[in-house]
């Protein structure tokens, strides 16, 4: 059996043969970057409201002594 060079024909494959993906594909990865980029801003966004929480917290309950 002959010796091939997978790394010589994986570039060989991606400048000669392969296709760009298809519409469903790029569909898809923009749905998940949207889905990504809206649980980023939901995560942000809880942990600001709860941190501002316990800031008022400190506050109200122990006086200016700690923040």
């Amino acid at each position: 059996m002959k010796n091939i060079d997978l790394h010589k024909e994986y570039s060989n494959f991606l400048e000669n043969d392969n296709e760009p993906a298809s519409d469903s594909v790029k569909l898809s990865y923009e749905e998940m970057r949207a889905g990504f980029e809206s649980y980023l801003c939901a995560v942000e966004e809880h942990m600001w409201i709860n941190g501002f929480k316990y800031a008022m917290k400190l506050m109200e309950g122990k006086g200016n002594d700690r923040i």
